[in-house]
């Protein structure tokens, strides 16, 4: 990855439910960081703590808003892509409710509950 600040701007805690049992999927989204320098453009990194794994991504956009747009988008395509969303078993609030990360109007059909109004 690249050298970013280690506390994040933003975080948000999920959770994944079944058998009686909640486990917290956290979600951390670092500041963009100007890579221009370096011949790129701004990279907005974000990591997702799944069940035994954790994920860390970024999204390129040509300044720190467009990244920072890009790598929420990037996260919403990975929490409704997951195979906890798919099992149903995946939560904000409640089951059903979304996850109040918007998608790429490409694949909103995959919106549910609140996250329709994205």
């Amino acid at each position: 990855m690249t050298s970013r600040t280690d506390t994040p701007i933003a975080t948000r805690t999920l959770k994944i439910v079944g058998d009686g049992l909640e486990q917290k999927v956290e979600i951390r989204i670092y500041k963009p960081i100007d890579k221009t320098t370096e011949n790129f453009d701004f990279h907005c990194e974000y990591e997702i703590d799944w069940p035994g794994k954790t994920l860390s991504s970024y999204a390129v956009g040509i300044d720190p808003v467009q990244a920072l747009q890009l790598a929420l988008n990037k996260i919403g395509i990975e929490l409704y892509t997951s195979s906890f969303h798919k099992e149903r078993r995946l939560k904000w609030f409640e089951l059903g409710s979304g996850f109040g990360f918007p998608v790429p109007p490409n694949i909103r059909d995959v919106y549910e509950g609140d996250d329709k109004s994205l």
